[in-house]
């Protein structure tokens, strides 16, 4: 319990003398506490019996520990809750002076939290509790390199030998022979036969 006492002087001077001022109305009632985890830490919220005015607040920061005192209240039982969200290690409210309640929030490792009175009226306390203090910071990535496409693979090569093409000498460089042709006769004359009539003798 040693941690949840270590508050500076001037906390301690504060709580004294608020302590020790004649309240005007009986102490208000906490009837009951709930934690609300949020996206940066936790909502503590004290609930207390309607009364005439809101309860006073004072807060202060020393390392690893937020604590608020809420005066002119008082608690039947203390509460005490381990990991209520990421970054927080515990929160744990006590009665306090006997005129108060104190809020003790404890940050995991070296983490420091930080808080503020959200809402504060005559039907409770909101404590809003930030478990980094500040804006988390962004591990850089590495830049992604675009994926690419595989070449399609040329087929294996077929490992029977071809045998090499060799010239045909029958075949001319310029193509295919040209086929012979018989050369043509000259057109003979027709014979003539000898006119009718005509005798034709022949002498031994």
């Amino acid at each position: 319990m040693k941690e949840f006492q270590r508050i500076s002087g001037f906390a301690a001077t504060t709580i004294a003398v608020l302590a020790s001022l004649p309240a005007s109305a009986a102490p208000t009632q906490v009837t009951n506490v709930r934690l609300n985890p949020t996206q940066s830490g936790v909502d503590v919220v004290l609930e207390t019996q309607p009364g005439d005015r809101p309860p006073q607040v004072f807060n202060v920061n020393r390392g690893n520990t937020w604590t608020a005192y809420v005066f002119n209240t008082q608690i039947r039982a203390p509460f005490k809750q381990a990991n209520p969200a990421p970054g927080i290690a515990s929160v744990v409210v006590t009665p306090v002076a006997g005129n108060g309640v104190q809020v003790t929030v404890i940050g995991q490792g070296s983490g420091t939290p930080t808080g503020q009175v959200s809402s504060r009226n005559a039907q409770g306390v909101i404590l809003s509790v930030s478990s980094t203090g500040g804006a988390v910071a962004q591990v850089p990535t590495a830049p992604t390199t675009p994926a690419t496409p595989a070449r399609p693979t040329a087929p294996p090569a077929s490992t029977t030998p071809v045998a090499p093409l060799a010239p045909n000498p029958a075949i001319p460089p310029g193509g295919a022979p040209a086929v012979p042709v018989a050369p043509v006769p000259p057109l003979q004359r027709r014979a003539v036969p000898p006119p009718v009539g005509d005798s034709v003798s022949v002498s031994d």
